[in-house]
């Protein structure tokens, strides 16, 4: 009797990923929790040097995963009868048909990594030990996180507006206020020049970070900033308040002014003793107007200095109060 046979079957592959993505979905399912990380901040070259460093094959630019669906269906037919041949003899004969339909669809994912890289070098460096988060026991050049409140300010808004001669003359009206000081008396004077110097200085952004018992100042790049300046000082004032924390370089401790003693009657900061050290000439007078805008427009002498890779808070689906 003839007989046939269909079977039907589906399977399922996932292409095989490379070490890279491997690595890439394993970081992906270690971040998968009940809060994420909000960025303000991220000096993407400076993230991408140290994972240079970490890795045998450099900082990545691009995650590719590949899946594939595939479905093969099998046709069988087989026939079994007797055959006879007149005058010479009589025998069997079997007879096997095969026929495969496979069809495969497969989708290719190209990721950005390029926020995930600031996550995988903060899991790089806790895993290694490598961030110091209590400022007393931080020497210089050190890995350091800070969690505090922040105050972002561009002065480029206040050199711009000291254009303006009405403007000017009422900040140097009120800095002599502030400061105890006749408008017209030699230190008025003095007063309006540094406004004028200030008006003239290329601008900066600039951030301080209040996190108790220490402050800390230092500088962003604009193009790092997530949320520009303008945003931020419209929405928060001087002031962003929350757990903000902010991992960076640890690279100037504060450096207060010695009391004068009969042995060093003018006691003089560090910025002051590298100008003693130059030699007299045009090199002086640079290095002298540079600690005049440090003075005014820079870290002040209490506060450390660092300088910032991330700025980020953690976002959770639970009620947190700083």
């Amino acid at each position: 009797m003839p007989s046939e046979k269909t079977s039907s079957e589906q399977t399922k592959s996932d292409g095989t990923p490379t070490s890279e993505e491997q690595d890439y979905e394993a970081h992906s399912r270690a971040q998968r929790s009940n809060s994420v990380y909000d960025f303000l901040y991220q000096d993407v070259r400076r993230v991408a040097s140290f994972l240079a460093q970490f890795e045998e094959y450099g900082v990545r630019q691009s995650v590719k995963a590949t899946e594939s669906v595939g479905n093969t269906q099998t046709l069988r037919g087989s026939a079994t009868g007797t055959i006879g041949l007149p005058s010479v003899m009589g025998g069997s004969a079997n007879l096997d048909s095969t026929t495969a339909d496979e069809t495969k669809d497969i989708a290719e994912h190209v990721f950005d990594p390029l926020w995930s890289n600031s996550r995988r070098l903060l899991n790089y460096l806790q895993e290694h030990d490598l961030i110091v988060t209590n400022i007393e026991e931080a020497m210089l050049g050190q890995f350091v996180l800070i969690k505090g409140s922040l105050s972002i300010l561009d002065t480029a808004l206040l050199g711009h507006a000291l254009q303006d001669s009405e403007f000017f003359e009422i900040m140097h009206q009120t800095a002599c206020k502030e400061n105890n000081i006749n408008p017209n008396s030699e230190a008025g004077k003095e007063a309006k020049l540094r406004l004028r110097l200030i008006s003239k200085i290329p601008s900066s952004t600039q951030m301080f970070i209040y996190s108790t018992p220490y402050n800390f100042w230092t500088t962003l790049t604009h193009e790092s900033l997530v949320t520009g300046t303008n945003d931020l000082s419209a929405k928060h004032g001087a002031i962003i308040r929350g757990g903000w924390n902010v991992l960076g370089i640890l690279d100037a401790f504060p450096d207060f002014r010695s009391e004068p003693t009969e042995d060093d009657p003018d006691p003089k900061t560090l910025d002051e003793l590298g100008v003693v050290l130059l030699s007299d000439g045009f090199i002086k007078v640079t290095a002298n107007f540079a600690n005049l805008i440090r003075e005014h427009l820079g870290r002040p002498r209490s506060h450390f200095g660092m300088l910032p890779i991330l700025i980020f808070r953690e976002v959770s689906g639970r009620g947190t109060e700083d």
